[in-house]
């Protein structure tokens, strides 16, 4: 049975003024056992808060919700019982079918509370000589199904309420941190929202990163929008990414497909809902992702079931995609790309390759750069085209900079090339002073 919080949740819960106080007095029914009552008052909150909507929706300039809320108003002002009584017969088709406030099976699960609000408010319906007495299960369900349905919920339609929620994730200013993103989210319509809502936010973004091209801020905003809505929730949302995710991959592009990777790298909750074929193909497109693409072979290389194919891609890229990855780095790459770097810096062709590797894919590297990796750059001295080229000395300047290694390792590494005399003078802090004066 309902306690006393459970009560009070349930009233606060209606956003409506009058609508709150009929399901208060509904509630105040409930608790006295006078479960006819209840049913009755609960059914006239509902039709005040379904005419309440219907004026907030006319404010915005609905013609057909106007001219509802004008013949209510002139039923009200001729006090027409015919009509009013015509008028309540019809307001759940016209939430439904009208405005599409109430899906239709809403329609029907609200169709039994007017059902029995009828056998509670006129006997003469009743061919039985017993008095109908509903019991308290009844009046709590009607109580409930009232407000989760229309009560709690915003005036918002189907179509109008999806526009309105997704020009607040397109705005430039929606934040895309979830916390932030939720708090924004919870006052549009998507909070207690029907179930087709936020599987148009979920499905409809997944759709529109995939194949529309967004700029990459407002990417990251509908991908944060979906994360909300699966928050907000989650057992829906796991039945739809259950029986849509999947079809959604599969129809995209071979051309469109370095999006998914994209999407899979930036919500990994989504990898259990892919099925073999997809997987199949993603691994496939990243072994053999098209030049132009190949910066998608970042995201790749952090999805396990399509890491190896990137992996054998980054082997066999050309100096000249590499370039470009490492140009375009807004953060710590991948160890696999940085690896790949410095073996192509170890394996320079020439001192001028040298020196063209060391400015464009090592220099640049150097603040992401682990232990093992900086030792491996200082081991790339053992080559005669790189201890050569005059670039290498920038390099290990910067490296030692960036302290990374301590001196001591340092020192190590450059006495296990047979380079610590070539550059004992950078532990030596007069010597480099005086150097770094020379050089100004």
């Amino acid at each position: 049975m309902l306690n006393q919080i459970d009560f009070e949740d349930l009233v606060q819960r209606c956003r409506g003024k009058n609508a709150r106080s009929y399901i208060k007095e509904a509630v105040d029914c409930y608790r006295v056992g006078a479960y006819r009552a209840c049913i009755i008052s609960t059914w006239i909150a509902l039709v005040y808060d379904i005419i309440d909507k219907l004026r907030e929706i006319a404010a915005s300039g609905d013609k057909a919700a106007l001219q509802k809320v004008r013949e209510f108003d002139e039923i009200q002002r001729d006090v027409d019982t015919e009509k009013a009584l015509k008028f309540e017969r019809e307001v759940l088709d016209t939430a439904h079918a009208g405005f599409e406030l109430i899906s239709a099976q809403e329609k029907r699960d609200l169709q039994r509370l007017f059902d029995d609000r009828n056998r509670c408010g006129h006997p003469n319906l009743i061919r039985d000589v017993e008095e109908y007495s509903p019991p308290p299960e009844l009046a709590r369900l009607h109580l409930r199904s009232a407000i989760e349905i229309v009560l709690e919920r915003p005036p918002v339609q189907g179509k109008v309420a999806l526009d309105s929620i997704r020009k607040v994730i397109d705005s430039p200013y929606f934040p895309t941190k979830i916390e932030d993103a939720e708090t924004a989210l919870k006052a549009t319509a998507l909070f207690r929202a029907k179930a087709n809502v936020p599987r148009a936010i979920i499905m409809g973004g997944i759709s529109s990163i995939l194949r529309e091209e967004l700029p990459s801020r407002l990417r990251r905003q509908r991908l944060t929008g979906i994360q909300v809505a699966v928050r907000l929730y989650p057992d829906l949302a796991i039945r739809v990414l259950q029986d849509e995710l999947d079809g959604v991959v599969l129809k995209t592009e071979d051309t469109l497909l370095f999006r998914a990777l994209w999407l899979l790298h930036h919500y990994p909750d989504l990898h259990e809902y892919l099925k073999e074929a997809s997987w199949i193909r993603l691994a496939g497109y990243a072994k053999n992702l098209p030049v132009e693409e190949f910066k998608s072979v970042m995201w790749a290389l952090d999805i396990p079931r399509v890491s190896e194919g990137a992996k054998a891609r980054v082997s066999m890229s050309e100096y000249s995609e590499l370039v470009e990855l490492v140009r375009k780095l807004k953060g710590t790459p991948h160890s696999i790309i940085t690896d790949e770097c410095i073996k192509r810096y170890a394996n320079a062709r020439s001192w001028e390759n040298a020196n063209a590797i060391a400015d464009a894919i090592i220099i640049p590297i150097i603040p992401y750069l682990n232990k093992q990796q900086s030792e491996r750059i200082i081991s790339a001295g053992a080559s005669t085209e790189v201890i050569g080229s005059f670039r290498f000395e920038v390099v290990i300047k910067e490296l030692k900079q960036a302290e990374i290694l301590t001196p001591d390792e340092f020192k190590s590494a450059l006495k296990n090339v047979n380079l610590l005399e070539n550059f004992d003078y950078l532990f030596n802090p007069i010597s480099a002073e005086l150097l770094a004066q020379l050089d100004g």
